[in-house]
């Protein structure tokens, strides 16, 4: 079969396992993600964010401790 297709039984194999892996979202490409990995990504940008006001809020707080003194 791979042969018919013009494509190596490896790439087909390869596949086959991604589509017996998740048959809903064997084949994401073009950018696009995996909803689990969408999710992971979006948590990992928030997190990222809420790090830097994290900081900007400690160096707003040692700022105006600072002015006080």
């Amino acid at each position: 079969m791979a042969r018919d297709l013009g494509i190596s039984p490896k790439s087909l194999y390869g596949w086959i396992a991604k589509y017996r892996e998740d048959p809903d979202h064997p084949f994401v490409g073009s950018g696009h993600l995996r909803p689990d990995a969408q999710a992971q990504r979006d948590l990992e940008r928030e997190n990222r964010r809420l790090r830097e006001e994290n900081e900007i809020l400690k160096k707003a707080v040692r700022i105006f401790t600072h002015d006080r003194k």
